[in-house]
């Protein structure tokens, strides 16, 4: 068993080095959220801060979200997380549990004043590593119950869902690497979203997400 399966400290050294950093933006996730800096690495340049995990969990994700958001003070948080749960990564996760570990986030976020944007769970319709769950319907009704409690908490729904989805549910084969990651053109597509979602702050935030 590992010693610390949240992974909290595996961000602790960078954490402590930007301590006293005034911190704009915290995306914090997965591996779809870790890839973002490699393909769109402007986006993490100055005042953003890439806080994503490969292989991680709803679950792990909150149990790092005091060390990895909180602490930081950031003013915003962009949380994209569920593809794991939905994967069954550590067992089957049921979407009760996966609702509570968002909320949470949610509310500890807003408890310590900091605006929160919810992404979608991205399209796919299998998982390699994990082939023949049957994705695509457990991903629709996760984000729509996403964007209804994102307007009963009053924060920002982020759709990337309908950008990069295919008729069929998929993720659109031009912007993905494997049916679940996105490529180069998924996360321009994705950042699209992102600044048209939050014009106000991506203005506010300049040095953070500059114009394309």
């Amino acid at each position: 068993m590992h010693d610390d399966w949240p992974m909290i400290r595996h961000f602790a050294p960078e954490n402590q080095r930007i301590s006293t950093q005034p911190i704009g933006l915290v995306m914090i996730g997965d591996s779809i959220t870790e890839n973002w800096a490699l393909f769109d690495p402007e986006l993490f340049s100055r005042q953003a801060v890439n806080r994503g995990i490969q292989g991680q969990v709803t679950a792990q994700i909150l149990l790092r979200f005091r060390q990895d958001v909180l602490q930081l003070r950031p003013q915003a948080v962009h949380i994209l997380a569920g593809t794991n749960d939905i994967a069954q990564n550590f067992g089957a996760v049921t979407p009760e549990e996966f609702q509570d570990n968002i909320m949470t986030m949610v509310e500890l976020a807003k408890a310590h004043r900091i605006r929160v944007l919810l992404a979608s769970i991205l399209p796919a319709a299998d998982f390699p590593w994990r082939s023949g769950l049957a994705p695509t319907i457990p991903i629709l009704a996760l984000n729509q119950w996403l964007r209804a409690y994102a307007e009963s908490a009053a924060v920002t729904y982020v759709d990337y869902h309908a950008a990069l989805s295919a008729v069929d549910g998929s993720m659109r084969s031009d912007v993905a690497i494997d049916g679940v990651h996105p490529n180069r053109e998924g996360y321009r597509l994705m950042r699209g979203v992102l600044e048209r979602t939050s014009p106000e702050l991506c203005s506010r935030l300049d040095t953070v997400m500059p114009a394309e």
